[in-house]
């Protein structure tokens, strides 16, 4: 029977959800978990795949491995690759806001990892400041064209509310991620970073400024600048 371990507990039909406990946080521990318990699919964050494939144990048993939550480098897919050797790797693009699978892209070693084609009845644009569709090579901000967006809750943050906006075409929504990107030659999107001052702390959204607000509280704090660093 197949065995599935994700990140975040999501149950495919026909299959068996392996959940880990708070002691295998240690990546070695959990490496070895993964391993002993024959897991075949993973859905993870780039951060946490990168401390599995530091520890070097081989998962043979793994078939694929959906990355998704944060930028993919080359070197996260050759390690990946090396500790997975059977595994297909895709690369997964979306948002809280949106399908968080909106669109994936198989990766391949030794290749520059894209963003791949869209979901039936979605699509993610790189358009220009004006909302034109940005020529190939040109950076612009990335855009989810969809006729699955929701609506947002009126309580929702404020930034999110005025990103989602109706589309010409009746029944379709768009949502401004706040990424940026460009167009390949082959069609495909690179992803570039963000256009704010928005950060991914392994694998969750951080706002610096709404940290800095938060320590501004305290009369004990007179300033402050949050900055992410790497380790």
């Amino acid at each position: 029977k197949q065995k599935t371990a994700y990140d975040i507990g999501v149950r495919l039909v026909g299959s068996e959800m392996c959940i880990r406990d708070r002691t295998y946080a240690d990546p070695e521990r959990l490496a070895h978990w993964l391993r002993r318990e024959r897991v075949s699919v993973m859905h993870l964050t780039p951060q946490v795949a990168r401390l599995i494939a530091a520890q070097q144990v081989v998962l043979e048993d793994v078939r694929l491995v959906c990355l998704a939550g944060d930028t993919v480098t080359a070197a996260d897919v050759d390690r990946l690759a090396r500790v997975a050797p059977c595994a297909q790797l895709v690369n997964g693009y979306g948002t809280t806001q949106t399908p968080q699978l909106v669109s994936v892209r198989r990766l391949t070693p030794g290749s520059s990892p894209q963003l791949g084609t869209a979901a039936p009845g979605s699509q993610v644009l790189v358009l220009d400041a004006d909302g034109s569709r940005c020529g190939i090579g040109q950076p612009g901000r990335l855009v989810v064209r969809s006729r699955h967006l929701a609506g947002l809750l009126p309580d929702s943050d404020p930034e999110d509310l005025a990103a989602l906006t109706p589309d010409p075409v009746a029944g379709v929504m768009r949502f401004v991620t706040g990424d940026l990107g460009r167009y390949r030659t082959d069609s495909s999107v690179e992803h570039l970073g963000r256009d704010d001052d928005l950060v991914k702390v392994r694998g969750h959204r951080v706002h610096p400024l709404e940290t800095d607000r938060a320590l501004a509280l305290d009369a004990r704090v007179s300033n402050s600048i949050t900055v992410a660093r790497e380790g």
